[in-house]
Protein backbone atom coordinates (compact mmCIF):
# COMPACT_ATOMS: atom_id res chain seq x y z
CA UNK A 1 0.00 0.00 0.00
CA UNK A 2 1.66 3.13 -1.21
CA UNK A 3 0.38 6.67 -0.98
CA UNK A 4 1.69 9.31 -3.31
CA UNK A 5 1.80 13.11 -3.09
CA UNK A 6 -1.67 13.25 -4.64
CA UNK A 7 -2.73 11.08 -1.69
CA UNK A 8 -3.27 7.80 -3.46
CA UNK A 9 -3.34 4.42 -1.87
CA UNK A 10 -3.67 0.92 -3.16
CA UNK A 11 -6.52 -0.26 -1.02
CA UNK A 12 -6.22 -3.99 -1.41
CA UNK A 13 -9.96 -4.56 -1.33
CA UNK A 14 -11.30 -8.08 -1.08
CA UNK A 15 -14.89 -8.41 0.19
CA UNK A 16 -18.33 -9.86 0.41
CA UNK A 17 -19.45 -7.89 3.44
CA UNK A 18 -22.15 -5.46 2.22
CA UNK A 19 -23.58 -4.35 5.53
CA UNK A 20 -21.66 -3.61 8.70
CA UNK A 21 -20.95 -6.84 10.53
CA UNK A 22 -23.58 -7.56 13.19
CA UNK A 23 -21.43 -9.83 15.34
CA UNK A 24 -18.69 -7.27 16.08
CA UNK A 25 -17.21 -8.31 19.40
CA UNK A 26 -13.95 -6.47 18.68
CA UNK A 27 -15.08 -3.06 19.91
CA UNK A 28 -14.72 -1.42 16.50
CA UNK A 29 -18.36 -0.34 16.22
CA UNK A 30 -18.27 1.10 19.73
CA UNK A 31 -15.52 3.48 18.60
CA UNK A 32 -16.43 4.20 14.94
CA UNK A 33 -19.43 4.97 12.74
CA UNK A 34 -19.27 3.00 9.47
CA UNK A 35 -20.04 4.98 6.31
CA UNK A 36 -20.05 4.30 2.55
CA UNK A 37 -18.11 1.65 0.63
CA UNK A 38 -14.83 2.84 -0.91
CA UNK A 39 -13.88 -0.48 -2.50
CA UNK A 40 -14.36 -4.22 -2.34
CA UNK A 41 -12.79 -7.51 -3.27
CA UNK A 42 -13.06 -11.25 -2.60
CA UNK A 43 -12.88 -11.35 1.23
CA UNK A 44 -13.00 -7.76 2.48
CA UNK A 45 -14.61 -4.42 1.96
CA UNK A 46 -13.11 -0.96 2.51
CA UNK A 47 -15.42 1.68 3.95
CA UNK A 48 -15.07 5.20 5.20
CA UNK A 49 -15.52 5.42 8.96
CA UNK A 50 -15.68 8.23 11.50
CA UNK A 51 -14.24 8.10 15.00
CA UNK A 52 -17.12 8.81 17.39
CA UNK A 53 -15.17 10.88 19.93
CA UNK A 54 -13.17 13.08 17.53
CA UNK A 55 -15.14 13.10 14.26
CA UNK A 56 -11.92 12.22 12.44
CA UNK A 57 -12.37 10.23 9.22
CA UNK A 58 -10.52 7.02 8.40
CA UNK A 59 -10.77 4.11 5.99
CA UNK A 60 -11.52 0.69 7.46
CA UNK A 61 -10.70 -2.55 5.71
CA UNK A 62 -13.13 -5.16 7.03
CA UNK A 63 -11.71 -8.63 6.41
CA UNK A 64 -14.28 -11.43 6.50
CA UNK A 65 -12.89 -14.49 8.31
CA UNK A 66 -16.06 -16.56 8.12
CA UNK A 67 -16.30 -19.69 6.02
CA UNK A 68 -19.71 -18.81 4.56
CA UNK A 69 -18.22 -17.94 1.18
CA UNK A 70 -14.89 -19.74 1.41
CA UNK A 71 -13.28 -22.95 2.61
CA UNK A 72 -11.66 -23.38 6.03
CA UNK A 73 -8.22 -23.47 4.36
CA UNK A 74 -8.92 -20.26 2.42
CA UNK A 75 -10.19 -18.54 5.57
CA UNK A 76 -6.97 -19.49 7.37
CA UNK A 77 -4.91 -18.18 4.45
CA UNK A 78 -6.86 -14.89 4.53
CA UNK A 79 -6.30 -14.63 8.29
CA UNK A 80 -2.56 -15.31 8.01
CA UNK A 81 -2.20 -12.93 5.07
CA UNK A 82 -3.98 -10.18 6.97
CA UNK A 83 -1.78 -10.72 10.04
CA UNK A 84 1.27 -10.52 7.76
CA UNK A 85 -0.04 -7.29 6.21
CA UNK A 86 -0.50 -5.79 9.70
CA UNK A 87 3.03 -6.76 10.77
CA UNK A 88 4.57 -5.27 7.61
CA UNK A 89 2.59 -2.03 7.88
CA UNK A 90 3.64 -1.63 11.52
CA UNK A 91 7.27 -2.27 10.61
CA UNK A 92 7.13 0.34 7.84
CA UNK A 93 5.15 2.95 9.81
CA UNK A 94 6.27 6.52 9.58
CA UNK A 95 7.19 6.81 5.91
CA UNK A 96 5.33 9.72 4.29
CA UNK A 97 4.36 7.63 1.25
CA UNK A 98 3.15 4.50 3.03
CA UNK A 99 -0.42 4.53 4.25
CA UNK A 100 -0.69 4.69 8.04
CA UNK A 101 -2.34 1.82 9.86
CA UNK A 102 -4.08 3.60 12.73
CA UNK A 103 -5.36 0.60 14.73
CA UNK A 104 -6.64 -2.97 14.43
CA UNK A 105 -9.68 -4.69 15.94
CA UNK A 106 -10.32 -8.42 15.76
CA UNK A 107 -13.30 -10.65 16.43
CA UNK A 108 -13.94 -14.29 15.55
CA UNK A 109 -15.60 -13.27 12.27
CA UNK A 110 -13.79 -10.08 11.18
CA UNK A 111 -10.55 -8.14 11.34
CA UNK A 112 -10.94 -4.34 11.12
CA UNK A 113 -7.86 -2.48 9.87
CA UNK A 114 -8.30 1.27 10.41
CA UNK A 115 -6.17 3.30 7.99
CA UNK A 116 -5.66 6.97 7.36
CA UNK A 117 -8.16 8.10 4.73
CA UNK A 118 -6.52 8.92 1.39
CA UNK A 119 -9.25 10.92 -0.30
CA UNK A 120 -7.99 10.93 -3.86
CA UNK A 121 -8.03 7.18 -4.37
CA UNK A 122 -5.64 4.73 -5.96
CA UNK A 123 -2.68 5.59 -8.17
CA UNK A 124 -3.99 3.18 -10.83
CA UNK A 125 -7.33 5.03 -11.00
CA UNK A 126 -5.55 8.40 -11.10
CA UNK A 127 -3.39 7.27 -14.03
CA UNK A 128 -6.47 6.00 -15.89
CA UNK A 129 -8.26 9.31 -15.35
CA UNK A 130 -5.47 11.58 -16.54
CA UNK A 131 -4.24 9.20 -19.30
CA UNK A 132 -1.23 11.44 -20.01
CA UNK A 133 1.14 12.86 -17.38
CA UNK A 134 3.64 15.66 -17.71
CA UNK A 135 7.30 14.75 -17.35
CA UNK A 136 7.41 16.75 -14.11
CA UNK A 137 4.47 14.85 -12.54
CA UNK A 138 5.87 11.51 -13.75
CA UNK A 139 9.22 12.36 -12.14
CA UNK A 140 7.49 13.12 -8.80
CA UNK A 141 5.55 9.84 -8.82
CA UNK A 142 8.58 7.77 -9.85
CA UNK A 143 10.73 9.38 -7.15
CA UNK A 144 8.11 8.56 -4.51
CA UNK A 145 7.89 4.95 -5.68
CA UNK A 146 11.69 4.63 -5.68
CA UNK A 147 11.90 6.09 -2.17
CA UNK A 148 9.23 3.69 -0.85
CA UNK A 149 10.93 0.65 -2.40
CA UNK A 150 14.32 1.76 -1.00
CA UNK A 151 12.73 2.26 2.44
CA UNK A 152 11.20 -1.22 2.32
CA UNK A 153 14.51 -2.78 1.31
CA UNK A 154 16.30 -1.04 4.19
CA UNK A 155 13.98 -2.97 6.49
CA UNK A 156 14.48 -6.18 4.49
CA UNK A 157 10.78 -6.29 3.73
CA UNK A 158 10.50 -8.13 0.48
CA UNK A 159 7.01 -9.41 -0.11
CA UNK A 160 6.11 -11.48 -3.15
CA UNK A 161 2.46 -11.35 -4.04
Amino acid sequence: MVKMAMETVDVEVISPTEEAPNEDTSGFQAKYFIKEVLGRGASSVVKRCVEKTTGKEFAVKIVDLTTERTTEADAKEIYNGTKNEIAILRMLAGHPNIVELHEVFESAAFIFLVFELCRKGELFDFLNRVVCLSEKKTRVIMRQLRDVVAFMHRYCTCVLV
